[in-house]
């Protein structure tokens, strides 16, 4: 789901020198955000993680427009190019004309026409059980962390541990004895010595 939100500020305090024949400034940006939604499958809530910039997050339509160039017609021809986007080019000209005509066309002062364009697409995403993500993790780490044989821990700085390319953790002295009768993993049955 896209939702697009359009502002538009005018500044008359910079044209002081201003001809009535010259064309006003307009000045349109463009701004593409990502919301993202974490669902909680299991009470179907939504939770906003954050808004985001897109990959085309930012662009700029620059235009000159005499006052009575402000038709939402017109104005649909000169941004429509630019967006490629009829619905949205609609939107900010239908936008930019009614703002026009309550605001500019009464006070008859040159000016400068600043318009911002959000536009955000929604993103929803299944969140994942928190709790149950850290004791997958916990059990994880336990497995990398336990002898394999006498199923105690491995001391970090045991220097006593024997590590196979297999990956399977042991003590020396729980892995000498298998290592007497046999010279593979006593889990994967991994050859050690390839």
């Amino acid at each position: 789901m896209e939702t697009t939100l359009v502002t538009i500020d005018v500044d008359e305090t910079s044209l002081h020198h201003h001809h009535p024949s010259a064309r006003n400034p307009i000045c349109i940006n463009l701004v593409n955000q990502i919301q993202r939604f974490a669902i909680d499958e299991s009470s179907e809530t939504k939770t906003c993680t954050g808004r985001y910039p897109s990959t085309s997050s930012f662009s700029q339509i620059n235009l000159g427009l005499h006052d009575y160039e402000f038709s939402p017609s017109y104005l649909f021809s000169l941004i429509e190019p630019h967006l490629r986007s009829p619905h949205k080019s609609d939107l900010i000209a239908e936008e930019m004309a009614y703002w026009a005509i309550r605001h500019i066309f009464p006070k008859r002062k040159p000016y400068r026409m600043f318009v911002n364009v959000v536009t955000t697409e929604n993103v929803f995403v299944k969140a994942t059980d928190s709790h149950q993500k850290e004791e997958e993790e916990e059990e994880e780490e336990e497995e990398k962390s336990t002898c394999a044989i006498c199923l105690e821990d491995m001391l970090k700085d045991e220097k006593m541990e024997l590590l196979f390319s297999c990956s399977h953790r042991f003590h020396l002295r729980c892995i000498a004895v298998w290592l007497q009768n046999s010279d593979s993993c006593p889990l994967c049955r991994q050859n050690l010595w390839e």
